[in-house]
């Protein structure tokens, strides 16, 4: 993970810092509290409620399926990028990693919804809170936040939104996932290109290494 990341939010600037080790710390304390809370208030953990959805037919085994389907189709397109030979091969993989990846996330992202409100997830949004509040900065170094409370308060806002996407992408380590397929992609298709200059750049050699008849000296000349 890098150091920090700068982003731009409308007219705003932020600065997300990687945690420390005594920030993490005290981000998995606060998970335990809250964790522990939520089943002392009869919030069912995340084991049983996946039952209870699975019983009820709102999640299914064939839906876990296509979440592992998905992902192993969207590492073989991902494959098939580094091995194509041509734009149209590269594109077709491309698009297809892309599809596969969009889909999975649609997918991955119903299952959230259902199992949301389990005592593993108040404590994950408890963490998620300790963590923003100390590694969300101004652009100065500044806290963005004078304390929880106030960032809760704008816990539904699409500001708030557009943060939480930009830290977990950074703090997962998405960004340099995303960065690692980019680079990926912009080094396959520089090599065609280059493998493409090769047979024009040894024609040149060619024309060049072999002189006409006019410059050989008369005396070499064939009758």
């Amino acid at each position: 993970m890098a150091n920090e990341k700068v982003f731009t939010l409308g007219e705003e600037k932020f600065k997300i810092i990687a945690p420390t080790f005594a920030q993490n710390t005290a981000a998995d304390m606060e998970y335990s509290k809250v964790y522990t809370a939520a089943l002392s208030a009869g919030i069912l953990p995340k084991v049983v409620l996946e039952k209870k959805i699975m019983a009820a037919g709102a999640w299914t085994p064939e839906d876990e399926a296509k979440i592992d389907r998905l992902g192993a189709e969207m590492r073989e397109a991902l494959a098939n990028l580094t091995v194509a030979k041509t734009d149209d091969a590269k594109n077709a993989a491309l698009m297809l990693f892309y599809e596969k990846r969009n889909t999975l996330m649609e997918e991955s992202a119903k299952k959230q919804q259902l199992l949301q409100h389990t005592a593993e997830s108040k404590g994950e949004e408890a963490k998620l809170t300790e963590l923003m509040w100390r590694c969300v900065l101004k652009e100065d170094g500044s806290r963005v936040w004078e304390n929880k409370d106030a960032l809760l308060s704008q816990a539904n806002s699409e500001k708030m939104a557009r943060i939480i996407q930009e830290f977990v992408a950074f703090t997962t380590g998405l960004d340099e996932k995303i960065k690692s397929v980019d680079d990926l992609v912009k080094s396959s298709f520089e090599q065609e290109a280059k493998e493409e200059e090769k047979p024009q750049e040894e024609g040149k050699n060619g024309e060049q290494s072999t002189p006409e008849s006019k410059d050989i000296p008369a005396a070499t000349q064939p009758a």
